[in-house]
C-alpha cells in the first residue's frame, strides 16, 4: 500500500492458491512485502450490458450514487438501479467503482459475458468520523462490535503535501466480517490478487477492515511514511482450525 494514497483501506488475506488453468492448482509462499509493478493485465474485450443494485447497510437503495465504468459515469436511479448499454467490457475481469457521499467508496470487480445482461451488486458501508485521537500522542480506535482495534503511533500521520500533521485525527473505521455472506457484497473488487511471481492467485481472508483519517478542517490524512499502523482482529471461530501463524498483507489496487 502507498503512503499517497489518502484514502486507506487496509484488506488483510491469506493467500490460498494461483490458478494457471482449471486443472491445475498450485501452492505459493508469499514473499514479504512484495511489490508488484510488471503486472500486465489480461484483456478480452466483449459488448454487453451491466445492470446494477447499489445499496446501504440495511439493504435500502441508494439514490444519487456517482457510478463509473471505464471512461464513463452514470448514477443511481431512485431504486438504487444504474445501467450501462452496449458496453465495452474485459471478460476477464472489469471493475465497476461507487462513490457516495457519507459512505466508503464501493467497487466490484465482474466477469461479463458477450451480448448479456450482466447484473452486479454493491453494499455501501457508512463512513462515520465517530473516533479522534491526538497526532503528537498517537492513539487506538476500537473496531465496530469489538472486533479489533487499528493503534497509531505518536508523530505518525501526514498531510496531503507529505508533510508531519499535528492535530485531532479523526477516524471512520468498519470491520468486514470474513464468515458473512454479505461481504462478497461490501467487499471492494474480488477474492483475487497478484503474487510475486505476477500471478493471478485465489485469495481467502481472515478479516477486511476499511480506515479513513481526516483532519481538524477535514482534509485527507494517511500514515506517514516509514511510519505504520498496528492492525490487531480476533479470527472467527470456525476458521481458527485453518489459520496459521501469520499471514501477509495484501493491498487491493483500484486499476486492476
Amino acid at each position: 500500500m502507498k503512503n499517497s494514497i489518502l484514502f486507506s483501506l487496509f484488506f488483510l488475506f491469506l493467500f490460498s492458491a494461483c490458478r494457471k488453468d482449471v486443472n491445475e492448482v498450485k501452492v505459493n509462499n508469499a514473499t514479504e512485502n512484495p511489490i508488484v509493478e510488471q503486472f500486465v493485465a489480461p484483456v478480452e474485450n466483449i459488448v454487453g450490458d451491466l445492470i446494477g443494485f447499489v445499496v446501504d447497510e440495511n439493504n435500502n437503495p441508494v439514490a444519487d450514487a456517482m457510478v463509473k465504468l471505464g471512461n464513463e459515469t452514470v448514477t443511481t436511479d431512485e431504486y438504487g438501479h444504474f445501467f450501462y448499454n452496449g458496453e465495452t467490457m474485459n471478460s476477464l475481469g472489469s471493475v465497476v467503482k461507487v462513490e457516495k457521499s457519507g459512505y466508503f467508496n464501493g467497487s466490484r470487480r465482474f466477469f461479463p459475458k458477450n451480448d448479456a445482461k450482466n447484473r452486479v451488486k454493491i453494499q455501501l458501508l457508512p463512513k462515520n468520523f465517530d473516533q479522534s485521537f491526538n497526532s503528537t500522542d498517537g492513539g487506538s480506535i476500537s473496531l465496530n462490535n469489538g472486533n479489533g482495534s487499528v493503534e497509531f503511533p505518536a508523530n505518525s500521520i501526514q498531510k496531503s503535501d507529505g508533510s508531519l500533521y499535528e492535530g485531532t485525527v479523526r477516524v471512520a473505521s468498519k470491520w468486514l466480517d470474513p464468515t458473512a455472506p454479505a461481504t462478497l457484497d461490501q467487499m471492494p473488487g474480488n477474492l483475487v490478487g497478484v503474487n510475486a511471481d505476477i500471478e493471478q492467485a485465489v485469495l481467502g481472508s481472515y478479516s477486511m477492515i476499511a480506515v479513513e483519517l481526516r483532519g481538524d478542517n477535514d482534509e485527507y490524512l494517511n500514515i506517514l511514511t516509514g511510519q505504520k499502523a498496528t492492525i490487531s482482529f480476533p479470527v472467527a471461530q470456525s476458521l481458527l482450525n485453518n489459520a496459521p501463524a501469520s499471514i501477509p498483507l495484501w493491498s487491493y489496487n483500484e486499476e486492476y
